[in-house]
């Protein structure tokens, strides 16, 4: 099955006050990073349960967005495998498979709105929905990601993704909430991962 759908608009600011007041603060460290690693969920602590479902805790890329859940399996997504550099705030680096021709992309968001959390165009810092942030994301003392000393990372879905996969779009909740906000859980424990067997 070809991913068909987004969830509803790719950004969105609201009248709903903004989560990421709320979000616990994350303090970047000075801690290196390795040449390679993972982003793994932590599904208790993000508010998933003992009973999650997704058949996998680790962040999956599909689509130029960031998952979690059973999207992994599918033909179309792979493991998203970071690189970046040692500095406290700094970009994150990953290279698609799927991409044509392969090339580096960054992860981006737009800080002050909601919306997915998107990859840029291969081989530059372009982002099909313009105007995101590439630098500020850094990893606390306990390897949980932020983006600015925030954590603001939710997952959210539709009803149509509710029915066909165990899965979730990671999105950040920058201002607002997302239009199907009652579909959203969070906010995400995403932690670094450096296991040896990155393509699991």
């Amino acid at each position: 099955m070809y991913l068909k759908h987004f969830l509803l608009p790719m950004f969105s600011a609201s009248v709903f006050p903004s989560p990421v007041a709320a979000a616990a603060a994350a303090t970047i460290s000075n801690t290196s990073s390795p040449s390679y690693y993972r982003l793994r969920l932590d599904p208790l602590a993000s508010g998933l349960g003992n009973n999650w479902q997704g058949g996998t805790d680790i962040v999956s890329y599909a689509n130029g967005t960031l998952w979690i859940g059973a999207i992994t399996y599918e033909i179309y997504a792979e493991p998203l495998i970071l690189t970046g550099s040692s500095e406290p705030a700094t970009s994150l680096l990953f290279t698609s498979y799927h991409s044509a021709p392969t090339g580096s992309q960054y992860v981006a968001l737009l800080s002050n709105a909601t919306g997915p959390v998107v990859t840029t165009v291969p081989h530059s810092f372009v982002s099909p929905y313009g105007g995101l942030q590439l630098l500020g994301f850094g990893f606390d003392a306990t390897g949980r990601l932020g983006f600015w000393n925030q954590t603001a990372f939710f997952g959210c879905r539709s009803a149509v993704l509710s029915v066909d996969l165990e899965t979730y779009q990671i999105w950040w909740l920058g201002q607002g909430s997302p239009p199907n906000s009652s579909a959203c859980v969070g906010p995400l424990y995403l932690y670094q991962d450096t296991g040896c067997s990155l393509a699991a």
